[in-house]
């Protein structure tokens, strides 16, 4: 207990320190306390019971089932080091580590020579020499957090916070079912950034894409989004999402948020491996792009207010579909018709 408090101690520490010195981290809360001291009494060294062995042969490592005969034979056959004969025999290898059997092990060495425990000497001992605790082993817990650019705007409006993969997402601002309402009777807007995004270019995308999807992507025309859906290779469902075709040879694939890192690498491992000769370019764009999903029967006519270069008719702008303009100022936007 003394020194788990001592471990979780000296982890607040540090994670404190690391906190104030993370860009965009969320800010701590006052000033760090001191590393804590270790005040933990020392443990007890008590002698080693030297049993050796009685007038007959017996076991001497219950972990590795090796007996004294074994060992005597061992140091017949000339493995008569005590290194030798630990790898040879595998005594003072099992969890005990030599903790329990070393000194035994060495007295029947000892004696098949003709010499002294001393002489003999002692396997040599690696670290840990006493046992650690499960959680010094594991280290202490860190687990990344991501944020969109807008974050700082979902925490003044008293955002409710949820975690998608690794990043922290807003669930709703106090009152989710009259939020519900508005999305359904008026309009509503989400922060949806966290969605995996890759950049997909070149002119063999669309075999990659026949490949990663269950359906066909070769006729997806310039402007078209197509929905897929990913299994991997033992017919398991493995991630979807919707793709769009940008240009001649430039495609968006969207993933979903925890599933973005496992979706790259396994683009890349079919790019690398199988087909190294396909012309196609992925990079990850999750975070150059701030999403904002826009739904609601008004939807329309809230984007109509801040974009004016793209034609939101239904009949020119259609379901599935995705188009290029300029939205609240920003140039070269990607916006889709989805749902």
């Amino acid at each position: 207990r003394e020194t788990g408090a001592l471990a979780a101690g000296r982890a607040a520490v540090v994670a404190h320190h690391l906190q104030a010195a993370t860009a965009r981290a969320a800010a701590v809360a006052g000033s760090a306390a001191p590393m804590p001291t270790d005040e933990r009494a020392s443990l007890t060294r008590a002698d080693h019971p030297e049993l050796y062995r009685s007038t007959t042969h017996g076991i001497v490592d219950y972990s590795e089932d090796v007996g004294s005969k074994d060992l005597v034979s061992a140091t017949k056959e000339g493995y008569d080091s005590v290194e030798l004969l630990k790898r040879y025999t595998t005594a003072t290898m099992g969890p005990a580590q030599g903790k329990l059997e070393t000194v035994n092990t060495v007295a029947i060495l000892a004696e098949a020579r003709g010499e002294t425990i001393a002489e003999v000497g002692t396997t040599v001992w690696r670290p840990p020499y006493a046992p650690p605790t499960l959680g010094a082993l594991a280290g202490r817990i860190f687990e990344p957090e991501r944020v969109s650019s807008i974050h700082p705007w979902h925490v003044a409006n008293n955002a409710t916070p949820i975690l998608a993969g690794a990043w922290i997402r807003p669930e709703h601002y106090g009152d989710p079912a009259a939020e519900v309402t508005n999305v359904r009777e008026n309009v509503g807007i989400i922060d949806v950034t966290p969605l995996g995004k890759l950049d997909l270019q070149g002119t063999d995308v669309p075999k990659l894409l026949n490949l990663l999807y269950t359906n066909k992507w070769s006729k997806l025309p310039i402007g078209g989004v197509r929905y897929g859906m990913m299994c991997a290779e033992d017919g398991v469902v493995m991630d979807d999402g919707v793709t769009a075709r940008l240009g001649e040879e430039h495609y968006l694939m969207t993933t979903t948020s925890s599933g973005a890192a496992r979706v790259w690498e396994w683009v890349e491992n079919w790019l690398q491996t199988e087909h190294p000769d396909w012309q196609v370019h992925c990079t990850p764009v999750t975070t150059a792009y701030t999403s904002i999903n826009v739904a609601g029967p008004k939807s329309r006519e809230l984007v109509g207010r801040v974009c004016t270069d793209v034609d939101l008719n239904p009949e020119a702008f259609t379901y599935m579909q995705v188009r290029r303009g300029t939205v609240a100022g920003v140039e070269n936007c990607i916006m889709w018709r989805i749902g």
